[in-house]
């Protein structure tokens, strides 16, 4: 994990960390943010591989952003045919920082695919729940995460197992730790944090595993990287998939239009396949400085920029 930190460090402590704290200042005085997420993965009929987070702050009640998204655009990206103006125009008015990941075929997180890393990793996380386990008043949560760990580790002895899923959890779930990490660290005003993903196959899987996991990993990153992180009392919620959120779909369907469009554009060509796809890149995406994509490769990590076209 420390070598994938360094070199994501050295990418997003770039210009994307400039746009992503101005983007914060803005907004220094909310002590209460959401981060949404969506993703394409895996999926052979599209060029990219892609993890799409929306970062919120709560400027905006659920049930109103729920109204006013509806009212311009009701459907999530696969299911419309035509992209509103007025929902472009919404996603220009700076109310929150995108941030994708374009994974390509071979890339860093290659290693997550291999039964040799992953399950070593699962260890060291039992470890340090047993650590905080034995530091903590209240053991109940500890005890529950090490029930579920323990869970996936006797799983994991079936030739059935999936160590391709459980690796894209932990992608997922590291990504998501960091840019919890970065935003925890840049306002000093945070109070209150959630995590409310887009409902698939990896915040399903084994019950919800990814919140004990995204818990564990997030918590270990903002000790490490943020000074007296443990004396601010940053609340974070998890919400459970067995639990109905009526305004899941409309919060997230800012990061399923971002990440869709992202999945579907050909690099090699500049192509896409359908024209909501190049309305999507030319009228939020290019020359958005509020929306940071970044380019996972084999030797690391870089920023792709998508230009308007004049």
């Amino acid at each position: 994990m420390e070598r994938l930190i360094n070199a994501l460090d050295e990418t997003i402590n770039k210009s994307t960390i400039c746009d992503f704290n101005e983007f914060i200042l803005k907004y220094n005085d909310v002590s209460k943010w959401t981060m949404h997420s969506d993703y394409c993965v895996g999926d052979k009929n599209k060029p990219n591989d892609v993890i799409s987070f929306i970062i919120f702050p709560y400027i905006i009640e659920f049930s109103d952003w729920k109204e006013i998204v509806n009212s311009i655009q009701k459907k999530d990206l696969k299911h419309t045919r035509k992209i509103e103006d007025d929902f472009c125009k919404l996603l220009n008015e700076e109310l929150f920082f995108g941030i994708s990941f374009i994974l390509d075929k071979k890339s860093v997180f290659d290693s997550f695919k291999d039964k040799e890393v992953i399950m070593p990793l699962l260890d060291n996380y039992v470890k340090l729940v047993e650590k905080w386990q034995d530091a903590s008043n209240d053991k109940t949560y500890h005890k529950e995460t090490l029930k579920k760990l323990n869970l996936i580790k006797e799983k994991s002895r079936k030739k059935n197992f999936n160590y391709k899923l459980l690796g894209e959890i932990f992608i997922v779930c590291f990504l998501a730790s960091y840019l919890k990490m970065l935003l925890i660290k840049g306002n000093e005003n945070i109070k209150l944090f959630s995590w409310v993903s887009d409902r698939d196959k990896i915040t399903t899987w084994n019950g919800g595993i990814h919140n004990e996991i995204f818990h564990i990993i997030s918590e270990s990153l903002c000790i490490k990287k943020i000074e007296n992180y443990q004396k601010r009392d940053v609340k974070t919620i998890y919400l459970s998939n067995d639990v109905e959120i009526t305004f899941l779909d409309e919060m997230n369907r800012v990061a399923d239009y971002i990440c869709g469009s992202l999945a579907d554009f050909d690099y090699s060509n500049c192509l896409v396949s359908a024209q909501k796809h190049c309305e999507l890149i030319e009228k939020v995406i290019s020359d958005n400085k509020f929306i940071s994509i970044i380019q996972c490769n084999n030797q690391g990590f870089s920023r792709i920029i998508h230009n308007k076209i004049t």
